[in-house]
């Protein structure tokens, strides 16, 4: 057994995964809206990026590792946006493959997309210390014991590499509002992190030197949208392109009950 072995700490199963990417669902390219992404765009991922290119300023061929990779969205923006070098794992085999064909159509090399479990210690072997930057988002609250977690996350990164870790804040408002709209997919998620003190205390300072960490996004509707057809999603869509416009005017206040993110940024200490 690998000492990242996490199975029994998981709160999803395979399936949950392979229906998400098996399913009609799963597009390769998100949903935009017909007013210009300039000024209507995702707030929340207008802050992510650039939250990243001050704390962690990835820089051009630098290698980028992300866990939970599908469908490839972040890695080709790590791509486009710093020139890094793009590589995915993913456990789910509908996801890897949906990865493996955007990675091809985008012109990446599709043999940069391990199909893998992140605790298996043969990739673990494979990967020690390669990687100058590993990310994941939305991974590590599926699981109870998030230390073990974030120790498979530095394990791949070299000395000085870029930890780059986001989760959704499910919490406050948040959290009534997912009652509401993800009734059956609440329980997937570990509450106990969701919060700025438990989040910043499972990334050991003796491991990992902290560059940045806090609640980003303001409030995203997105964070409820299953991508069903009815009249709620297509309310929530249309608020939150207003709210978008407006946070690019005057930013929110980031709050702990309705700010949508947490991220931490760090660099992976020697020795």
């Amino acid at each position: 057994m690998s000492s990242f072995d996490s199975s029994e700490d998981r709160l999803t199963d395979k399936s949950d995964w392979d229906w998400r990417y098996g399913s009609q669902a799963a597009q390769d390219t998100p949903a935009r809206s017909r007013l210009p992404e300039k000024y209507f765009g995702s707030y929340s991922e207008i802050r992510f990026w650039s939250l990243l290119g001050k704390h962690v300023a990835p820089q051009p061929g630098e290698s980028v590792l992300e866990i939970g990779c599908a469908p490839g969205r972040v890695l080709k923006s790590f791509a486009t946006r710093f020139g890094c070098i793009p590589h995915g794992v993913e456990f789910s085999k509908p996801g890897f493959d949906l990865t493996c064909e955007n990675f091809q159509r985008w012109g990446y090399p599709a043999e940069n997309v391990i199909h893998a479990d992140l605790f298996d210690s043969t990739f673990q072997a494979s990967v020690a210390g390669k990687f100058d930057i590993v990310i994941s988002g939305g991974f590590i609250e599926h699981f109870t014991d998030c230390r073990s977690v974030i120790a498979a996350h530095l394990a791949p990164l070299r000395p000085g590499g870029a930890l780059i870790v986001t989760i959704p804040n499910y919490r406050g408002l948040n959290y009534w509002l997912g009652q509401r709209t993800l009734p059956d997919l609440l329980p997937l998620h570990n509450f106990d992190i969701m919060n700025i003190a438990g989040f910043r205390d499972l990334f050991p300072p003796a491991q990992v030197e902290t560059r940045w960490s806090g609640y980003f996004g303001g409030f995203d509707f997105g964070m409820f949208d299953t991508g069903a057809p009815g009249r709620l999603p297509v309310i929530g869509r249309g608020i939150q392109t207003m709210l978008n416009f407006g946070f690019r005017m005057v930013p929110p206040p980031e709050l702990s009950s309705t700010s949508p993110y947490l991220l931490f940024t760090g660099r992976k200490i020697s020795g």
